[in-house]
């Protein structure tokens, strides 16, 4: 269960803690020596692969003491390792504001040159990918309309997906996407809503509400079958954070958000049923 997992962490963090106070010769337990054992603690963590132990442990210590480059670097180092590049840019770049550039000191001198040596390399993907992806939705539009063209829904349905797929794992600003399974509960798109800001949501492609001739449909749902409580049979709802209320998005709508949070999308199904769907709608959100 995750709240063990971190229950468990949280006790290790702090047995290791206590361990590294107990060998510090500080005649007293003050704020300095309990932000040493952090630092310790910290250090021996990132050293046995416990990352993201390691990393909550140095924020800790930086929060308290954030002159230190060497735990800057320590913490870039940290999320380099799990490729969260963004982070590792910001503490490379406090390693590099807290050295002087004129320093004679070998181990200073180091650390600024792994630090500009790591920015150079880093600073450079996101221009890269951001390249990629821009010149990839170029080429998927003009595939699009060839298969629009063609009357070709199958490709369309195809390009659509990728779309979504993208925009989703792109984490850009102002526009995410996510691909909803027919079969899944509650799906996240990652894509997180500003409350009083407006979005459209665009839906497209079709999925199966269990395994009968007519039960294929569009996000709209099974629109000849009898209401539900929330709309149509397979009707494609969304809701922020997975609470109430919730929003009828069909192939598409325009919502104004009553909270901060992120978009999550559903087939209007029962849990039984899904057993038997199939198929999947690719949706893109866009701020207005």
């Amino acid at each position: 269960m995750p709240g063990a997992r971190i229950t468990a962490s949280k006790c290790l963090c702090g047995l290791l803690i206590l361990a590294v106070l107990a060998s510090l010769s500080i005649p007293a337990w003050g704020t300095d020596a309990i932000v040493e054992a952090k630092r310790r603690a910290a250090n021996e963590l990132l050293r046995t692969n416990r990352t993201a132990d390691g990393i909550t442990l140095l924020r800790e210590v930086i929060a308290q003491d954030d002159k230190n480059f060497r735990d800057h670097l320590a913490l870039a180092r940290a999320y380099d390792k799990l490729n969260r590049s963004s982070d590792a840019v910001e503490s490379y770049r406090q390693v590099l504001a807290l050295i002087p550039v004129s320093s004679t000191n070998a181990e200073e001198r180091g650390a600024r040159s792994e630090a500009d040596r790591r920015l150079k390399v880093l600073d450079l993907q996101p221009a890269k990918v951001n390249a990629f992806i821009d010149e990839t939705l170029k080429k998927l539009e003009v595939l699009e309309k060839e298969a629009e063209s063609t009357k070709n829904a199958a490709a369309t349905d195809r390009i659509w997906h990728l779309r979504a797929g993208i925009f989703q794992a792109a984490g850009r600003s102002g526009v995410g996407g996510a691909i909803v399974q027919a079969t899944a509960e509650w799906q996240s798109s990652g894509f997180r809503v500003v409350k009083g800001e407006t979005y459209r949501i665009v839906a497209h492609g079709t999925w199966r509400m269990g395994k009968g001739v007519d039960t294929e449909c569009t996000g709209a749902g099974l629109v000849n079958l009898p209401l539900r409580e929330h709309g149509p049979r397979g009707l494609l709802m969304a809701t922020i954070d997975f609470k109430a209320p919730f929003i009828q998005v069909g192939t598409g709508t325009e919502f104004v958000a009553t909270a901060d949070g992120t978009l999550a999308f559903i087939a209007n199904e029962t849990f039984q049923e899904k057993a038997d769907n199939s198929g999947s709608i690719a949706v893109i959100i866009m701020r207005q």
